[in-house]
């Protein structure tokens, strides 16, 4: 009777301290509810005490799944409402400095000789730069914030499979001596940490020897085995080191990952880096040079205030490539100049060097695949491809194998500077005038002077003006009769012979280009004639400072399609205006957050109910515990009696014998 009551004593006390512990904790992160299981003696009493953690693992397996979409929602969510609130803010964005410069454009149209339009037009462009160069630089700041995040992360994660691996090693020790009240707790700290790492990425749990488990990444890289560990850092990008990715060390050998594929928080940032982040970056970069290298072209176009050729108005860059970390040479250098800004994509570009002379020009998507090859070139010829010409200056000599990566557009609107400072010097008049002869007799009249061209090497254009135009370059339109013309060149001879007069056919007729051309509308009459004289007389002196006919060009250009909508190797090229690219590039980050947000709020009600399943087996129930604690102090009491009792028998016993 003695040793029954012992064992009851013992095991209730046990019993009594269980429920303490699960009440104290009820609001304990991780915790996980014990349950006292009592096995009884044959000959009496209890023989065994066990305490039993309880837990549901198909739940605990699926909340950390959930867990992780949370995470990867949470992250991505939160960098993609930034950059959608920042492009749609209407009262700094983009579209507003647009609209302000086009509209300084018509008002110093509408008086092109006055130096006060000229230089609010001047101003208007500076400002329109420093609203594409400002939203450049708050995304390039977006960059950096994804970096530092990458880097905290990583650095959490890292201590969290530390605190994994130890607690493997602690609960191998607590095994041997069979300690079932801490071994659970243990159990639970090691949960709990595998499920802070979850949140931060997709882990895999598999049991090992004893209590110990392997915690792997998605990929089935380890991370925690029963006698090592592996370390994870966050390290400068291949090719281009601002761009940070995760790498996973497991003795000696390092495993480089890209961010977005390991899930959680981290590859959510992984994944708004590469869907939302750096595609605004692209387009924008390619709307700010689609634009400004149209400026440049059309007022190239036209002459200044002082009878000049215009020139550019903005300095556009020059995009260096990023080469390999394994390269044969990091001195190599290969760069792209914009050619033609209205073929420009949004898109990055490899060169892969298949032997040491010849390279392939491949485009790729916004998740860095080829989506085809573009072009193939020898060293040291440059090739041409989307509007970009890229050049090749090797260190030395290029290796079969060498490969870069150029990202033409990502940074370019930060980099474009002006260079126009003088208000005289935006090109508004054509450099061309067409006058009717005073005596025709036909209804013909000019319907159009079109410019395409003043570069003297290629036009008829003067290379030392005055006189602007060469003396071979077509002067006189004469009609020979109501159907064909005779074209004379600016010294009077002629220019081929009778050519058949149609309205919809510029003159000079191609295939002849001068750099310039007209077109006629109405019937002709035999002896009309049309005379082409530069817009500047003998002296170099405008003859018509009011004319505005190339400003009327560039004001054309807020609705000219400049910017490329298609991408490489399709066909046919698309465009669109800068405004609806704007527009776009504005809704596509929009649908991308709105989808984001609808994912969000899925997940985390997958991520409630997981939780909510596991707390109903795992966690405190108070109405429970207190009815145990009852119970179990009952009992306790009880067991003491049976003590009090045996031990009153005892005493009679040697009083009776005594």
């Amino acid at each position: 009777m003695m040793r029954i009551g012992v064992s009851g004593i013992y095991a209730n006390q046990i019993a009594l301290n269980i429920a303490g512990n699960n009440i104290t904790n009820v609001n304990t992160d991780g915790y996980s509810r014990q349950r006292v299981e009592f096995t009884a003696e044959k000959l009496g009493g209890v023989d065994r005490v066990t305490v039993t953690r309880l837990l549901d693992q198909f739940a605990q397996t699926q909340l950390r799944k959930d867990t992780s979409n949370l995470g990867f929602t949470e992250s991505y969510l939160a960098q993609a409402d930034q950059t959608d609130k920042l492009l749609g803010d209407a009262s700094t964005g983009i579209g507003n400095n647009i609209s302000s410069l086009f509209s300084s454009i018509n008002t110093m149209n509408n008086e092109a000789s006055s130096i006060s339009n000229r230089q609010l037009a001047l101003s208007q462009f500076q400002n329109m730069l420093a609203s594409y160069q400002r939203q450049s630089e708050q995304l390039s700041s977006q960059q950096d914030e994804v970096n530092k995040q990458i880097t905290s992360y990583a650095e959490k994660a890292n201590t969290l499979i530390g605190n994994v691996y130890n607690l493997n090693q602690q609960l191998g020790a607590v095994g041997a001596s069979q300690n079932d009240s801490q071994r659970s707790t243990l159990l639970d700290q090691r949960d709990q940490y595998i499920q802070q790492l979850s949140e931060l990425m997709d882990v895999q749990v598999t049991p090992a020897q004893g209590d110990a488990v392997n915690l792997t990444m998605a990929n089935g890289q380890a991370l925690v085995l029963p006698d090592s560990r592996a370390t994870i850092s966050a390290v400068p990008g291949d090719p281009e080191p601002r761009r940070l990715e995760l790498s996973v060390k497991l003795g000696t050998q390092p495993y480089d990952i890209e961010a977005k594929k390991v899930g959680g928080k981290l590859g959510g940032l992984g994944a708004y880096r590469e869907e939302v982040l750096e595609p605004a970056q692209r387009q924008l970069g390619q709307m700010s040079l689609a634009m400004m290298d149209a400026f440049n072209k059309q007022n190239n176009k036209g002459l200044d205030l002082d009878g000049k050729l215009g020139g550019d108005i903005f300095s556009l860059p020059v995009a260096t490539a990023y080469g390999d970390a394994d390269n044969s040479s990091q001195l190599h250098q290969v760069t792209g100049t914009v050619v033609d800004g209205t073929q420009l994509t949004d898109q990055d570009y490899r060169i892969v060097f298949t032997s040491a002379t010849d390279y392939d020009v491949q485009s790729l998507d916004e998740s860095g695949k080829v989506t085809g090859t573009l072009a193939s070139g020898t060293v040291p010829a440059s090739t041409t491809v989307d509007g970009l010409q890229i050049d090749l200056v090797p260190n030395g000599a290029f290796a079969a194998g060498d490969t870069f990566t150029l990202r033409p557009t990502r940074d370019a609107a930060a980099q474009i500077t002006m260079v126009m400072q003088n208000p005289e010097s935006l090109a508004l008049a054509s450099p061309i005038r067409v006058d009717q002869g005073s005596s025709n007799l036909g209804s013909a009249a000019v319907s159009s002077v079109d410019v395409t061209n003043t570069d003297p090497a290629t036009s008829g254009f003067s290379a030392t003006p005055p006189p602007l135009l060469d003396t071979t370059a077509p002067g006189r339109v004469v009609f020979v009769n109501d159907s064909q013309y005779q074209l004379y060149d600016q010294s009077g001879a002629a220019i081929g012979g009778v050519t058949a007069f149609d309205p919809n056919t510029a003159i000079p007729a191609p295939p002849l280009d001068y750099g310039f051309s007209i077109k006629l509308s109405g019937t002709p009459a035999a002896g009309d004639e049309f005379t082409i004289s530069p817009n500047i007389d003998s002296t170099g002196v405008m003859t018509a400072k009011s004319d505005n006919g190339n400003g009327l060009k560039l004001a054309k250009l807020q609705t000219d399609n400049i910017v490329r909508l298609n991408q490489s190797g399709d066909s046919p090229v698309t465009y669109q205006s800068v405004s609806n690219a704007f527009a776009g590039m504005v809704s596509q980050v929009g649908d991308r957050t709105g989808t984001m947000k609808i994912q969000n709020q899925a997940a985390q009600a997958l991520h409630d109910e997981s939780q909510g399943r596991l707390q109903a087996v795992s966690g405190v129930n108070l109405d429970e515990e207190a009815a145990n604690l009852i119970q179990f102090q009952q009992a306790y009491t009880a067991t003491a009696r049976i003590l009090s009792t045996a031990q009153s028998v005892f005493d009679n016993l040697l009083q009776a014998i005594g």
